[in-house]
């Protein structure tokens, strides 16, 4: 997927929800499609459950939507107006580009610490946060992602 036209995808999308756009939000979550699905050539996990650019686990999803969505009305009320009914919530994160960006955008708010201003600590925070521990992924892997596809 282009970069640039994610990043106003993004930004569309954080607007329509009347959530915070500032550059280090956008930025995070266009480079965690970067890192996780290659800017988006991935929607879902090849050997896994993880779906959409940003490779959130169903459980994860759902996790996100009882134990934080629910307990902010603006979140449900986003979480409402962007869900097809119609679809399963796999189907929505791997297909509905939308939501997928706004649940991955839920999931950073969840975190206290705020998101960091340089792609370095972002991807410390990427790390930290998203990957854990316990992910394959890198730091130095999170930069490259972002080099690669971030122009």
């Amino acid at each position: 997927m282009n970069s640039k036209q994610l990043f106003d995808t993004i930004l569309d999308t954080l607007e329509f929800c009347g959530m915070t756009c500032s550059s280090n939000v956008v930025n995070m979550i266009l480079e965690t499609a970067c890192v996780e699905s290659n800017c988006g050539e991935y929607i879902k996990q090849l050997k896994g459950p993880a779906c959409s650019i940003f490779q959130i686990e169903p459980v994860t999803a759902e996790d996100i939507l009882n134990h934080f969505i629910f307990y902010k009305p603006a979140l449900l009320d986003n979480f409402a107006k962007l869900y097809n009914d119609n679809l399963t919530l796999e189907q929505n994160l791997c297909t509905n580009l939308m939501f997928a960006i706004f649940m991955c955008r839920c999931f950073y708010l969840r975190i206290k610490e705020p998101i960091p201003s340089t792609v370095e600590l972002r991807a410390k925070y990427w790390k930290k946060y998203y990957n854990t521990a316990l992910g394959k992924g890198t730091v130095e892997k999170y930069i490259k992602a972002v080099e690669k596809y971030k122009k």
